[in-house]
């Protein structure tokens, strides 16, 4: 997504994770959504937050791979009128989602997959 002219990115990284969770109830990530319910003044003040701390994890990330991007900062996310506000957190959440499903594939699963795709003895 763009705002002010530049193409915003998020990945879930573990120092993003490490930033988010500092942030949730306990330490514990998987209260992330007790952060988005509330007040106004709350609510919105963490989404910059996790906007911010995901945009950091996904430059941080693009450096390493060899690649630029810019970061953006909470005063800017905060001067956002309401609806990028809102598409930009969206764009953050969808991100946080993806990056938390976990991708190992078991035995199991794999056997499971070869024996949905193997032909019938029949």
């Amino acid at each position: 997504m763009r705002i002010y002219g530049k193409e915003v990115g998020f990945a879930l990284t573990v120092g993003a994770s490490a930033e988010v969770a500092a942030m949730c109830p306990g330490g514990d990530l998987n209260r992330v959504g007790e952060l988005l319910q509330g007040n106004f003044a709350e609510t919105a003040e963490f989404a910059a937050k996790f906007i911010v701390a995901l945009n950091k994890g996904y430059v941080s990330k693009k450096k390493w791979e060899g690649e630029t991007a810019e970061e953006v900062c909470f005063e800017e996310i905060m001067s956002l009128d309401s609806r990028t506000f809102f598409d930009l957190q969206m764009e953050a959440m969808k991100a946080f989602g993806e990056d938390s499903e976990p991708e190992i594939e078991t035995d199991a699963k794999k056997n499971q997959e070869g024996a949905e795709s193997s032909p019938s003895d029949g």
